[in-house]
Order: structure tokens, then C-alpha cells, then sequence
């Protein structure tokens, strides 16, 4: 009795729907195979913006399209070779009788397989790119219900984020007077900082940055972790997400304070009237500051 064939495309199909290049591969599997088996890539880590569908979506993207192919999971791993064993125990669990034969595309998943299955590389269907699709598709809303509502699950069923702030405390040179800066909506002085960029290669560059875009340049160095703490920001308040700060000490070296970016205004402070004129939201900072500086 001959062995059954089952064509198996491995891709991630990170897109709104199944483009030319993606339909091309499966209906050439299908056309060489007896059946023909999808295993979707996926990660254990949240979603990004090369990976914004989850599993689930993804299959009924496929399934509403070709309802009779075998969709599978396939998790990501460092390794190629325990990513190929895993490969191969799917196959073996779901296929146990079958001659399996992996079909991919020139940019596709064969050079990381290194597994006891047989891999083929099927010329491309002109060039299409699943990169540019996201892009295309991240680019404008579309006027739907439909839209909104996926929307609003994305959203909701992401996991909670904890967005990363660093806030200075940056201190004249007897560390008796601190430079703190007002927003236009605040009702007292602030820390200076703000967000850790992605690109920042540490905390403590990140919280030099934030220093030198809010004040015009100022030459700033010494930065010492004093400790971290959770932010009751107004802008999140009753939200999942919410803010945690990193505070550190600096010393100012040089340069004429200038408000930049969001802050209005710059002062210095005495340090000891801070529990007097901080904002709400940095009033728990100022107490950190403090008792750094009593050691």
C-alpha cells in the first residue's frame, strides 16, 4: 500500500489576508500532495509589530479560505535544531503513516530546518512580501464595524504593559538646590524625565537624554540610582497599563537651564521645600531624594 503525501508549509502569515505568493505555495503543495498541512509560527512573548495576530486569528484567516487544510501551532525557539525536533514530532503525532515533504519559499523556513524530512524550495510567485502588507494595512483605519471591534480586541487582550519612565534628580553642586520643571497642565514642579525610548542603551542614558531635551542642552553628569517606584499618573489612572519610574541623583556642570520639549518652565528648588512644591505624582520621589541624601 503506498503511503499517503502530505505537503507541509510552515510561514507565520502575518497579514490581512493570504497574499498571491502565499496561495501559489499551498496550491503547489496541494497539487503534489495527497493533503497538505499548515504549521503557523508563533511566540510564547506578546504580541509586536512583525507579529501582531495571534494563533487563533490566524487560522480563521486560513481556514476561511481553505477549510479542509490542518492548521497547527509551531513555537518559536532560539535553537534551529530543537525548533526542527519540534517540527518533527508534530508531524510524526499528526501524520504517523505519511511521507511528509516540507515546502518554503527562497526567504522561508528551510535553511533553519535541519530535520529528518524532506525540504523543497519553490520558486517565488513573482515577489510579494508579507512586511509590506502590514504596512499597507497599519497605515489609514477603514470605515467598518468590523475594524473597530478587531480594534478593540487587540487592544483588550494584550497583556497589561508597564511603561518605563526615568525621572532625574539633578542637583546643584553643595546637592542642597534641584532643578525641577512645570508642565503647562501642572498645578506644582516635577522631576525632570520622561519615557525610556527603545532605542535608549541604558536607564541611566535614558534619564540623561530626557535632562537634555527638557533643558535646552544642559551638561549633566554622575547619574546615581537612587530607586524605583510606581507612578499614580493621571493618564492611566484606572487603566491596566500604568507608569514605573526609575529616579536617579545628577550633578549639574554646566549650561543656562532652558525649557524645551513639554516643561514650560525650569527652577531651582531647594531641597528641602520639595514636599511643598512637587506635584501629587512626585511627592513619593521627593521622599526617595531625601532620604538618599541623609545617608
Amino acid at each position: 500500500m503506498t503511503k499517503k503525501t502530505i505537503g507541509v508549509i510552515v510561514g507565520r502569515f502575518q497579514v490581512p489576508t493570504l497574499h498571491p505568493g502565499h496561495r501559489y505555495l499551498i496550491q503547489t503543495a496541494m497539487d503534489e500532495c495527497n493533503d497538505v498541512c499548515l504549521l503557523i509560527g508563533d511566540r510564547e512573548a506578546e504580541r509586536t509589530d512583525k507579529d501582531p495576530m495571534n494563533y487563533e486569528t490566524r487560522t480563521q484567516m486560513i481556514k476561511g479560505i481553505y477549510p479542509f487544510i490542518t492548521t497547527e501551532r509551531l513555537l518559536d525557539h532560539p535553537c534551529d535544531e530543537a525548533w526542527s525536533e519540534n517540527l518533527d514530532s508534530i508531524l510524526d503525532k499528526l501524520y504517523p503513516d505519511s511521507t511528509k515533504i516540507l515546502y518554503g519559499s527562497r526567504n522561508s523556513f528551510v535553511p533553519s530546518y535541519h530535520g529528518r524530512h524532506e525540504a523543497k524550495v519553490i520558486p517565488e510567485y513573482k515577489e510579494y512580501s508579507g512586511t509590506k502588507f502590514r504596512d499597507n494595512a497599519a497605515k489609514s483605519p477603514i470605515e467598518s464595524e468590523d475594524f473597530r471591534r478587531g480594534v478593540i480586541y487587540a487592544q483588550t487582550n494584550r497583556f497589561p504593559v508597564s511603561f518605563q519612565v526615568a525621572d532625574v534628580a539633578l542637583l546643584d553642586g553643595e546637592s542642597q538646590n534641584v532643578l525641577l520643571g512645570r508642565k503647562t497642565t501642572d498645578d506644582g514642579w516635577r522631576f525632570l524625565g520622561g519615557f525610556v525610548d527603545p532605542t535608549d542603551e541604558s536607564l541611566e542614558l535614558s534619564a540623561k537624554r530626557e535632562v537634555y531635551e527638557e533643558t535646552g542642552g544642559l551638561e549633566t553628569d554622575d547619574y546615581r540610582y537612587i530607586g524605583s517606584a510606581r507612578i499614580d499618573d493621571h493618564r492611566y489612572r484606572g487603566q491596566r497599563d500604568q507608569i514605573m519610574t526609575v529616579l536617579f541623583a545628577a550633578k549639574y556642570i554646566f549650561g543656562a537651564p532652558k525649557p524645551s520639549d513639554d516643561i514650560a518652565e525650569l527652577c531651582w528648588k531647594p531641597v528641602s521645600e520639595l514636599d511643598r512644591v512637587l506635584i501629587k505624582e512626585h511627592k513619593h520621589l521627593g521622599k526617595m531624594l531625601k532620604k538618599y541624601l541623609s545617608r
